[in-house]
């Protein structure tokens, strides 16, 4: 019995921590993509500075300071939410990797006591 308890064990084990990491590159792969669209969005805000630096420079409109000014904040707001977003994958990254660890010390604990038995 302890060979058929063994195989159920693992067999479980590995679903688990099939689901588990499964589960992990989901939302791993959610703040991915939302890292590449911030720095798209930085992207198009320092082509945009660029555009209105060249237009300051030919008609010296203050206006256009301002829209310079209002980008660069918005591309430090940007920044900052990517670093958010890559620290969230580091702790989703973490944790899966530590309920993986779990589920393969439960499986031991199992066969463990199957072997005893």
């Amino acid at each position: 019995m302890g060979f058929l308890d063994k195989a159920i064990n693992n067999t479980k084990a590995s679903i688990d921590s099939g689901s588990s990491k499964f589960n992990e590159k989901v939302e791993v792969e959610k703040l991915e993509s939302k890292v590449r669209d911030k720095k798209r969005e930085i992207d198009d805000l320092c082509k945009e500075i660029g555009h209105e630096t060249y237009e300051l420079a030919i008609d010296k409109d203050n206006a256009h300071q301002q829209k310079i000014e209002e980008n660069i904040k918005k591309i430090k707001e940007a920044k900052e939410a990517i670093e958010g977003y890559e620290k969230e994958i580091e702790e989703i990254k973490a944790k899966g990797k530590e309920e993986r660890e779990n589920i393969k010390a439960e499986a031991q604990a199992k066969n463990e006591e199957a072997d005893k038995q």
